[in-house]
């Protein structure tokens, strides 16, 4: 009982320098981490300086609902880049071109997509449909 008293009192008077020690080894450890992933955090940047490009400035109301939308869509990718990133080791991403899909049979493009391929040039035949395109990630 004296002993454990001896710690407890040790800790006490040296509180101080135990929270130093702790801060300076999470500092240090979060260090080692940043380095070690330098490259994915390096392609997340360019990644979010891109989709910021992306999204604009809104000139009118109509404009300002448009990035809206985009904020949105951004804010989905990021969240999905990211859930993507935790589940490995290191998650460089990629930018999926946009392009038509087959659709399995029975099935038929929503008539946005169907839109979105007319406001890209693209005819879509029966049992296709229009992918935008979007992000995702290949584990390195």
């Amino acid at each position: 009982m004296k002993e454990q008293k001896k710690v407890i009192r040790w800790i006490k008077d040296h509180k101080k320098e135990l929270i130093i020690a702790g801060v300076s080894i999470a500092a240090v450890i979060g260090a080692i981490l940043l380095y070690k992933n330098r490259k994915a955090l390096k392609a997340y940047w360019d990644y979010l300086v891109g989709l910021i490009q992306h999204v604009g400035v809104a000139k009118t109301p109509g404009d300002a609902v448009k990035t809206a939308e985009n904020v949105a869509k951004v804010t989905e990718e990021v969240a999905k880049a990211t859930e993507a990133a935790t589940h490995t080791a290191e998650v460089i991403p990629f930018e999926v071109a946009k392009h038509i899909r087959n659709l399995p049979d029975g099935w038929h493009a929503s008539p946005g997509k169907i839109a979105s391929a007319v406001e890209n040039g693209v005819a879509l035949a029966e049992g296709q449909t229009w992918v935008d395109c979007y992000w995702k990630g290949v584990a390195v």
